[in-house]
């Protein structure tokens, strides 16, 4: 059996093929294996499709939502390993989606990002993490490290 890895954790194993394997997993799609399914909620759609394409590249199954109304459907519906909000949007911030999914989804970790808006970002920021969000981004930041905090959480 050969262990296959994403980002560096082992996930799956795969029958050895006699003779093969000294071959690389390169062949093998990452895109293919789902690690978690994420929930990003943004009212900018060029942020929305960006941090998805980003997302999925680490192999993650990935749903999108433009303001927390939307996502607390598709919560409704459906189940999420990480949930990444804005904080300032209309029709439902992120503060109010995360009082929301505390209740529905408790053990789901949230990840907070925020540009500002009527007061300082990290006043936002600080009541995301007060809600119980597990990390707080302030925009823009390093996608790199929103990777690495979706896949601390999963």
């Amino acid at each position: 059996m050969i262990q296959a890895s994403v980002a560096g954790k082992k996930h799956a194993s795969i029958p050895s093929v006699q003779g093969c394997s000294s071959l690389p997993l390169v062949s093998w799609p990452p895109a293919l294996i789902h690690l978690a399914k994420i929930l990003i909620v943004d009212d900018d759609p060029e942020i929305r499709s960006s941090l998805k394409r980003l997302i999925e590249l680490s192999g993650h199954q990935v749903e999108t939502a433009p303001d927390g109304m939307t996502a607390l459907e598709m919560l409704s519906n459906q189940s999420f390993d990480v949930m990444v909000t804005d904080i300032v949007m209309p029709d439902g911030d992120g503060l109010e989606t995360m009082k929301e999914v505390r209740d529905r989804a408790p053990n789901m970790p949230v990840i907070a990002m925020s540009g500002g808006g009527r007061l300082r970002t990290d006043n936002y920021l600080t009541l995301a993490k007060a809600l119980g969000a597990r990390r707080a981004f302030q925009k823009p930041f390093d996608t790199g490290a929103l990777v690495e905090a979706i896949e601390e959480l999963v």
